[in-house]
């Protein structure tokens, strides 16, 4: 039996993984609205979802960063697929039968992002690992499958609210929970890399020493903040900012986002690139994603607006993936703490942008909002080229 055949169901069960993240990181965007209406939820109370959702998943990663390696990938993996069923099923279940709706949100989500934290930093080196060479073409087929999950997830919510009504909003998340159900059952079964042994591994505190990776963790805190700004937002600042009805908002701004994020991760996983390409590349679509921002703060035509919202979805997609890859190749020896203290620096980046929008949109409105966005992406470009220059001269 091949390589290939061996690790089949093994990418199965990490793309189904990523596509369990999708919705974890996801769902609540879109009910955004369903919120506002049913339980009376200000911007910053919204922002704070995404806030609690992303600390969560970097909290828990700073717990089992260290712990994956020595106890392995399966156990890991396993669990984190039954505690997201457990919190997609009380996101269903809880905000309705509870005085306090909003404090059962919370609750739900900080469950499901334990468990959606943890699929992050066991799927990538996992696929990194049987990958071989095609480090960047994989990760981003990889993360492609985040964006299929994601744009799923915007189409078959949307369309659900629309067939069930938005006050049987609570079916929805017992819908989605079937998928990480299934996983559960593949990651069981599924034949994993052994990790790294701890004689072989770069150590956490060589990592942190380290000037390049310390310009990595800036640059993916960065991605995180500028991707998930316009991925929590673009929803409700189509329907409230730019006056679309949600479905066209849905339908046109976020799944295109989500979909062109896709398209360019596929395009990207056809691609292979060593490290010195891979950062060149960061450069030029990091350069994009600052021209789409200051397209939506100063347009005027809310189409055009909406349509750079999806845009700037192709532009931002490389840069989660190719900063893993990047790792890959720079530090080969790092182990899941490598990609582990890369997630938490990227989901921190996940957290504060979200949050710091929301409480700017609820001073100064959802177009300004955005500014921060605008504010990581071009820290994102200066980051690249210190990163570029140190590189050149550590090789």
């Amino acid at each position: 039996m091949n390589l290939k055949t061996n690790y089949r169901i093994t990418r199965i069960a990490c793309h189904l993984g990523y596509i369990t993240q999708a919705i974890v990181l996801n769902l609540t965007a879109v009910l955004f609205i369903v919120f506002q209406e049913a339980y009376g939820v200000s911007y910053q109370q919204l922002g704070f979802i995404v806030f609690a959702m992303f600390i969560t998943q970097i909290v828990t990663l700073t717990i089992v960063v260290n712990l994956i390696d020595q106890r392995g990938y399966r156990f890991f993996a396993v669990i984190a697929h039954v505690i997201v069923v457990i919190g997609m099923i009380l996101l269903g279940t809880l905000p309705n039968t509870v005085d306090n709706s909003y404090i059962a949100i919370i609750v739900s989500v900080v469950i499901y992002a334990f468990g959606g934290g943890i699929i992050e930093v066991v799927a990538n080196p996992v696929v990194a690992a049987i990958a071989g060479e095609e480090k960047s073409a994989s990760l981003n087929f990889l993360h492609s499958f985040f964006c299929w999950g994601h744009v799923a997830t915007i189409i078959v919510t949307t369309l659900l609210l629309q067939v069930v009504g938005r006050d049987m909003w609570g079916i929805i998340p017992l819908l989605w929970a079937i998928i990480p159900f299934v996983n559960i059952f593949l990651f069981a079964k599924a034949p994993l890399t052994d990790s790294i042994p701890k004689q072989e591994r770069v150590p956490i505190h060589s990592l942190l020493s380290n000037r390049i990776f310390i310009l990595m963790l800036i640059m993916i805190l960065c991605a995180g903040a500028a991707e998930q700004v316009i991925a929590q937002w673009i929803s409700i600042f189509a329907e409230e900012g730019l006056h679309f009805q949600k479905v066209v908002g849905d339908l046109i701004g976020l799944t295109l986002f989500a979909g062109l994020m896709g398209v360019s991760r596929l395009m990207l996983a056809f691609n292979q690139r060593k490290s010195a390409n891979l950062s060149r590349s960061l450069f030029i679509f990091s350069v994009f994603c600052v021209i789409c921002y200051i397209l939506i703060v100063t347009a005027q035509q809310p189409l055009m607006i909406l349509l750079v919202c999806a845009a700037f979805g192709f532009f931002v997609a490389p840069l989660w993936p190719e900063l893993l890859a990047l790792n890959g190749e720079v530090f080969p020896l790092g182990g899941a703490a490598s990609f582990g203290l890369l997630t938490i620096s990227g989901s921190l980046g996940c957290a504060i942008g979200p949050w710091t929008a929301g409480v700017v949109s609820d001073i100064y409105g959802l177009r300004n909002g955005q500014l921060i966005g605008l504010f990581f992406a071009l820290l994102f470009v200066i980051m690249i080229i210190v990163f570029n220059k140190k590189h050149i001269r550590a090789e």
